[in-house]
């Protein structure tokens, strides 16, 4: 059995409906040491947790599908993280990956986002998976404009061939989206104007 979860801003998670047994905790953050701790359930004190910095700590999943640190791999893997999403102020996932090195951009028509790698044929070359699901259409490439960046939580791109994990449709590379979890949301109380296009809102005030 395995479960996943997050912490809520204080710093504190849960998983309910544990069965009793032996299990393996594993806490991991980017830029912070991975702690594995073995647990026996039931369990009568909270259990705490103290991670310290660490900067080999990136752990990426789009080569092989499982987590494994960044320098192991043997592609180049770009991350962008919501923290940078937010500092750039992108207000669609181009310009969340305009950062990206190996990358090119450009636009069909009024609003089709197009992205490709070493001259390959866009994201019908290169793999376009969100939450481990490939993401395709009927002429077999990916519309980047459906993806709202807010919704997006960090962006993972192998570069380099990764048919023989993800098939013949990642000749170019593998790009991965990552959701952001749901949540509660702070309130905020005030007013203000929203102007942009449909897919690219702004907020003023």
């Amino acid at each position: 059995m395995r479960r996943t979860g997050a912490t809520d801003p204080e710093g504190r998670f849960g998983l309910d409906g544990l069965p009793g047994g032996s299990y393996r905790v594993i806490v991991r953050r980017d830029g912070f040491a991975v702690i594995e701790r073995a647990v026996t359930l039931p369990i009568k004190e909270p259990l705490e947790f103290t991670i310290e910095p660490s900067p080999v700590a990136t752990y990426v999943q789009t080569v092989s599908k499982t987590e494994e640190p960044v320098l192991r791999t043997p592609f180049l893997v770009s991350i962008v993280a919501r923290e940078e999403i937010e500092k750039t102020g992108a207000n669609s996932l181009e310009d969340a990956l305009r950062s990206v090195p190996g990358l090119q951009h450009g636009t069909q028509g009024n609003a089709y986002t197009r992205v490709s790698t070493r001259g390959l044929r866009d994201t019908a070359d290169v793999l376009t998976v969100v939450d481990g699901v490939p993401m395709r259409q009927l002429n077999g490439s990916t519309d980047l404009t459906m993806l709202p960046v807010l919704n997006v939580q960090e962006v993972e791109f192998a570069k380099g061939p990764g048919s023989s994990v993800y098939g013949r449709s990642a000749i170019g590379g593998v790009m991965q989206f990552f959701h952001r979890s749901a949540g509660p949301q702070p309130f905020h109380r005030g007013s203000g104007i929203r102007l942009g296009q449909f897919w690219r809102p702004r907020d003023y005030g």
